[in-house]
């Protein structure tokens, strides 16, 4: 009877052994298969981002690199208003429309801050203001120019023009003889064009958004929560849907993403003031004359359930393991007892 005592102990020992061992064992491999899965998630999710990031950008600096080659048309050197210089310069204009639907308007304002020229795409048709027609507003952005070096392009904050979010660019035309500032061309972009670009790049589980330095949405997929700016809306910004996130995110270029218990927050600085929306990386100095109020961010929000749904699993799948294990080693265990007759 003693000795199946000690025997029934020994067994015993070595089944806790066992269990303890392979406990382990499946614990440690189950926390390096979890942190692999976790950074190959945020991998994906990093991904999904740049190539968001890199359709929204090839447009704005196409539209740019358009913008400047027009600028360098020899009509801008020989016009003078009234001059027959005009009529090839309109037919440039009809022309520049042409290239993308998304350009709504270009203007030439000249030195006496007069509006020279307009033509404009309504969507339908393409043609020339002139006269009475101009948009003598447009002029008070001379000043506002007037310091701008030849081959650069100003891009103005979005705004939105009958309810339609436009992009302002500019570049100024310069007397190739006298150096002295001629005028500025100034063309209108529908943003949609890119915005809807941020607005389709949703997935389960998964948003994201367009944000300025304030918060407030540029591009998100509820329309009605864009420009709270215009609106003075308060409540239509980011910072206020999700109050967990700090609001220096601007100055937190470098890190590219924070984390909650239930979120991951991956974002990108952009710099929309150059010739392109480019990237902001942290110290990096990008432009000069950086305004450091004039920045986006290219944000996207994932939740970890639905982001991390292969790491749930995997914590599943190490429990069941130890389980089952526990079950053949307890059915190895009795089927022991039983042959030694123990019980």
């Amino acid at each position: 009877m003693k000795n199946k005592k000690s025997l029934l102990f020994l067994i015993f020992i070595l089944l806790i052994t066992s269990v303890v061992f392979n406990a382990i064992f499946f614990y440690q491999q189950s926390k390096q298969q979890n942190i692999k899965i976790k950074a190959d998630a945020l991998d994906i999710i990093d991904q999904r981002l740049n190539t968001t990031y890199y359709e929204v950008n090839n447009f704005p600096s196409g539209a740019a690199d358009n913008l400047l080659f027009l600028s360098k048309l020899s009509e801008f050197q020989k016009i003078s208003t009234g001059s027959a210089e005009i009529n090839n310069l309109e037919k440039d204009f009809l022309e520049f429309l042409t290239q993308s639907e998304a350009y709504y308007q270009i203007s030439y304002l000249v030195s006496n801050k007069k509006v020279l020229l307009t033509a404009e795409f309504d969507g339908k048709e393409r043609q020339i203001i002139s006269g009475s027609n101009n948009k003598q507003q447009d002029s008070s952005y001379f000043d506002l120019l007037k310091n701008l070096k030849k081959g650069e392009v100003y891009i103005f904050p979005l705004t939105l023009e009958n309810k339609i979010p436009i992009l302002k660019y500019a570049t100024p035309i310069f007397d190739q003889k006298t150096n002295e500032l001629k005028g500025i061309i100034l063309t209108k972009v529908y943003a949609n064009y890119f915005l809807d670009s941020i607005r389709r790049s949703q997935r389960e589980g998964e948003v994201t958004y367009l944000i300025d330095k304030n918060g407030f949405y540029l591009a998100n997929p509820d329309k009605n929560k864009e420009f709270g700016y215009l609106s003075e809306n308060e409540n239509n910004n980011f910072f206020v849907d999700y109050p967990m996130i700090s609001k220096d995110l601007i100055n937190k270029c470098n890190e590219r993403r924070q984390e909650t218990d239930e979120q991951f927050f991956t974002y990108r600085c952009i710099n929309p003031t150059i010739s392109n929306f480019e990237i902001y990386e942290g110290l990096k100095t990008v432009n000069e004359n950086l305004k450091d109020d004039y920045q986006w961010l290219l944000i996207t929000v994932t939740n970890k359930s639905d982001g991390l749904k292969d790491f749930t699993q995997q914590k599943k799948d190490y429990l069941w393991a130890i389980f089952i294990q526990m079950l053949i080693q307890g059915f190895v265990f009795i089927l022991l007892l039983m042959e030694k007759k123990i019980f």
